[in-house]
């Protein structure tokens, strides 16, 4: 885990080569290279929790994940949500008692939006589409 936090800050920073090796995250080295980019980023802990805490970074991205979610998505999803349950249900039905191939063919509709996708792929577009704006990750120490 630690590594796949280090590689966007090691390679960050140009013609620095990302380790594959975690134990290569205990070279001074490349220590000081994430200590550099993590305070240029304006986040001096982040690399101190990187290489000594990986388990609070965890919980700290799952939190800033959380956030997000909430921010960006969830009341949207609390829109659409039941629309999409009932087309993977009717597509199960249909797949059940048809196939496959005319749940293709001729794509699905729901009773609130009667428009498919041009692909005829079976999903239904909902009527309109506003994601809230976000007004960007908030991150704590």
């Amino acid at each position: 885990m630690r590594l796949e936090f280090a590689a966007p800050l090691i390679g960050s920073q140009a013609g620095r080569v990302v380790p594959r090796d975690p134990a290569e995250l205990e070279t001074p080295q490349v220590r000081r290279w994430l200590q550099e980019s993590a305070a240029a980023l304006g986040d001096e802990t982040l690399a101190g929790q990187l290489l000594d805490d990986p388990r609070g970074l965890l919980e700290r991205f799952i939190a800033l994940l959380g956030s997000y979610w909430q921010d960006a998505f969830e009341r949207e999803w609390e829109r659409i949500e039941p629309d999409l349950a009932a087309s993977v249900s009717e597509a199960g039905r249909v797949i059940a008692e048809q196939g496959l191939y005319p749940l293709l063919r001729r794509g699905l509709r729901t009773k609130r939006s009667r428009r498919r996708l041009s692909s005829g792929l079976g999903m239904p577009i909902p009527p309109r589409w506003s994601a809230p704006r976000c007004s960007g990750p908030t991150t704590t120490s």
